[in-house]
């Protein structure tokens, strides 16, 4: 929880201003530790998430799926900083997008399905960036 608490307010503010994108490009320029034993990756989600609200934060997944990443690689399971979009996500005419995206961290060596969402990008440091292409 106090990752989500220190960490909330500079995550916010460096992905509304550089973009997810520009982030993720920084966060691999930090030395990753593999394979480490840690945290359960589901029970960290929740303690970020709390400590994001705790600080005040609105807690929108991509900051928080950053600072758990970030959280993750240091103690470990590898971590996978995923984003998604809802499955079934289809064009209304006349072609306007109603897109429901979310970003999560999944353990890099046992990934898990976010129920509703297929994986479009990810990122690990033993990977580097992966593109998830529809079956």
């Amino acid at each position: 929880m106090a990752a989500g608490l220190v960490l909330a307010h500079p995550a916010t503010f460096a992905v509304e201003r550089l973009g997810a994108l520009r982030v993720c490009a920084a966060l691999s320029r930090l030395p990753g530790r593999q394979g480490g034993r840690g945290a359960d990756p589901i029970a960290m989600e929740s303690l970020i998430r709390r400590g994001f609200r705790a600080a005040g934060s609105r807690g929108e997944c991509v900051p928080q799926a950053i600072v758990h990443y970030v959280v993750q690689s240091l103690v470990g399971p590898a971590p996978r900083l995923v984003i998604g979009i809802k499955k079934g996500a289809r064009a209304t005419p006349p072609l306007a997008w109603t897109v429901d995206a979310h970003a999560w961290v999944e353990n890099l060596a046992n990934p898990r399905d976010v129920e509703g969402f297929e994986r479009l990008f990810g990122y690990s440091f033993g990977q580097g960036p992966a593109r998830f292409d529809p079956p």
